[in-house]
């Protein structure tokens, strides 16, 4: 009977005809959607997986504990060094800024010093 269909909608001016792209369409949905809802599954099995042989690992390297644990962590020295970058990044900040105010400083003088010689090319 399968055959009679197919046939059926492979002939021109057929019902089936028009409407073959549309099913062509759905069937490529599902394709895609089954294979990505097993995808998903595998993912999740791999997971789980995964997590069992963590769980496996640590059960198996298990240590008593000896008492509570010190942190050695040298945060005087990195301290004193932020503090040290801060201080030299602001130092050359304020460097740039008064070379900037000093340049501006002689532009402004020179501005000044055209003024009073007054416009250029007149004989007044």
């Amino acid at each position: 009977m399968k055959s009679k269909t197919l046939h059926s909608a492979a002939r021109p001016g057929s019902r089936l005809d028009a409407s073959a792209p549309q099913q062509a369409a759905k069937l490529l949905a599902r394709l895609a959607c089954g294979l990505f809802l097993l995808s998903g599954l595998s993912m999740a099995g791999a997971a789980s997986v995964a997590a069992e042989d963590a769980a496996e690992e640590r059960a198996s390297a298990f240590r008593a504990a000896t008492g509570a644990e010190k942190e050695d962590v040298p945060g005087g020295a990195l301290m004193a060094g932020a503090y040290g970058i801060i201080l030299v990044l602001f130092v050359g900040y304020a460097w740039h800024l008064s070379r900037g105010q000093r340049r501006l400083a002689g532009e402004l003088d020179q501005l000044q010093k055209a003024l009073e010689r007054g416009p250029a090319g007149s004989d007044a």
